[in-house]
């Protein structure tokens, strides 16, 4: 076999290339920290982690719905506990009012108070979450949702529509309640049902107590309760009779499962009527008690309202309670899915990192060992290329 000047040198240079190409490319693996440098390495090792990295991607931004979630969330709660921190001294203030010993003056400063803290109800409502954005507008949430009307009421701006957060891939949250559900839909009376005495009552009777026997037993109707004769009669909304006997003061009137206690003394022809609870909001409801308590109404009539007003606000004071405890389910279901989100993601990054990341430790040595050899087949080069038969013959 003849071997000729021209074809050692060829040799000798391709082998220098190729230590050189693998020398090179040990070295980028170990700069950059990643396997493969492009997807001709392993096509499909790469695509796996492509995969991976959208799945990571989406991930991180429902951990960042969730964060912006719980921050709103929690804004609420504190809403929520000033709202029942305002309702529970409007209730102090109805016990107050009902004190029969009370001046005028002394009933007319405490309706004063009253219409402040309606005011504060309503700064509680247009509670925003720090981002230009309100708590309590539903999906409207650029502009305040309530404002005063002309008339003294309240109006609602807001929508009903909840905006619901994606936390995960098959389940949203929402971020908020709105204004129409927290302030505005609150079940009057006491859940049930509500009395209230009919503006033609001359006499002194007046509510004293007002329940649900038998829950089973009600229908949900109207009702009205006369009195006359020293009696009493109970008729539906059709006019029919449903109960009657003797009035006596403290003594309970039951009919379809509700049992009334009436006190003082009505005149013939006075009444009351029973109504099936229905929505009110939180600002008439103490509208209405600083009307009682500063209209000048005669006595029984008061004494009505403040009754009303009681189970009015206690019934407020549930709806919010309730509100609370789904604020905290919510709560509680974002906690979960940051824990799972955690977890998954953990596994994910696993599997990503044995996929693409090279090991240090393997590739620091092949870079040492390939660094060697390029030098060694340096060093013959240089000593072979010495050989040539022209260097002879000079």
């Amino acid at each position: 076999m003849r071997v000729s000047t021209m074809g050692q040198f060829q040799q000798a240079l391709n082998q220098m290339l190729r230590l050189q190409t693998e020398t090179a490319r040990t070295q980028l693996q170990v700069g950059s920290g990643q396997r493969h440098l492009s997807a001709a390495d392993d096509p499909a090792a790469v695509a796996g982690a492509t995969r991976l990295d959208t799945t990571l991607a989406g991930m991180s931004q429902f951990a960042e719905n969730a964060n912006l979630a719980r921050q709103r969330l929690q804004m609420e709660e504190s809403a929520l506990n000033d709202v029942a921190d305002v309702l529970q001294r409007l209730r102090e203030l109805a016990v107050r009012g009902s004190n029969d010993t009370l001046a005028d003056d002394d009933r007319a400063a405490v309706a004063a108070e009253v219409r402040s803290l309606q005011d504060q109800l309503l700064g509680l409502a247009n509670s925003a979450d720090g981002r230009g954005r309100y708590l309590f507008a539903g999906s409207a949430d650029a502009a305040a949702p309530f404002a005063k009307t002309p008339g003294g009421g309240v109006t609602y701006f807001g929508d009903d529509l909840a905006r619901q957060v994606p936390i995960d891939a098959a389940r949203a949250v929402a971020d908020g309640d709105t204004g129409s559900d927290v302030f505005l839909r609150v079940p009057a009376g006491n859940g049930t049902f509500s009395v209230a005495v009919q503006t033609a009552n001359t006499g002194g009777g007046y509510l004293r107590n007002a329940q649900v026997a038998d829950a089973a037993a009600y229908d949900g109707g109207d009702y009205t309760i006369g009195f006359s004769g020293g009696g009493y009669t109970v008729t539906d909304s059709a006019g029919a009779t449903i109960a009657s006997g003797t009035y006596t003061a403290d003594q309970p009137i039951s009919f379809r499962g509700l049992s009334l206690t009436f006190n003082g003394s009505p005149d013939d022809g006075d009444a009351f009527n029973l109504t099936a609870s229905r929505s009110a909001s939180l600002f008439s409801m103490a509208g209405d008690l600083a009307e009682a308590l500063s209209s000048g109404t005669p006595d029984a009539a008061r004494r009505t309202a403040m009754v009303g007003s009681l189970s009015d606000l206690d019934g407020a004071l549930n709806h919010i309670q309730n509100l609370r405890t789904g604020v905290g389910v919510r709560l509680q279901a974002l906690d979960r899915s940051d824990a799972a989100r955690e977890g998954m993601a953990l596994e994910l990054e696993a599997s990503l990192s044995d996929l693409r990341d090279v090991d240090i430790a393997e590739a620091a040595t092949r870079l040492s060992i390939q660094s060697t050899a390029l030098q060694a087949a340096q060093n013959a080069f240089v000593r072979v290329q010495g050989l040539s038969l022209f260097n002879f013959l000079r």
